[in-house]
């Protein structure tokens, strides 16, 4: 029994210095072009090609055995950064939902990645999947370029919009 206890022990250490940063979001909202430009990053964008499974990035892959002190300065450094780009929360194959739900727990992140001007029943789904996690969240909503100088002159009532109806706390 102990020994079970020690390598659960272990293994929260683990996550404990590890951050997961996931991109979610329904198909084809961007969330591979928007970590291949954050993190320069080739994760493949393309609009012919969706996700078909989760891909993990490492950010620091350098530090893959972590140093060991208790400084809290060399902690910061220790600190694993990985990207995590999921396949669409629409993709309506079962494997690939249950796959990125099991993905999901150990997130430490999400970044949830919408198109501009297009809420539906899906986004709004996506969202209450993340309330539902208890784990910090933000949205980013892609492709305002398509709403044009009306987005930018009414960007906080847009945001307000967007709030309200994804039921944002």
């Amino acid at each position: 029994m102990l020994q079970v206890i020690g390598r659960i022990s272990s293994f929260r250490a683990v996550l404990g210095s590890h951050l997961f940063i996931s991109f979610v979001g329904v198909n084809n909202s961007g969330k591979s072009t928007c970590i291949s430009s954050l993190f320069e990053i080739d994760a493949n964008p393309s609009a012919l090609e969706r996700t078909e499974v989760a891909v993990l990035y490492d950010l620091n892959p350098s530090m893959a055995q972590p140093m060991s002190s208790s400084s809290a300065a060399s902690q910061d450094r220790d600190l694993r950064v990985s990207v995590v780009d999921f396949p669409g929360s629409t993709d309506e194959r079962l494997h690939i939902a249950m796959l990125s739900s099991r993905l999901a727990d150990v997130s430490s992140l999400f970044v949830c990645m919408l198109s501009a001007g297009h809420i539906a029943a899906p986004e709004r789904q996506v969202v209450e999947q993340l309330v539902n996690t208890n784990k910090p969240f933000i949205v980013l909503i892609n492709k305002t370029d398509i709403l044009g100088v009306e987005f930018e002159r009414n960007l906080g009532q847009f945001k307000a919009n967007y709030a309200r109806v994804l039921n944002i706390p």
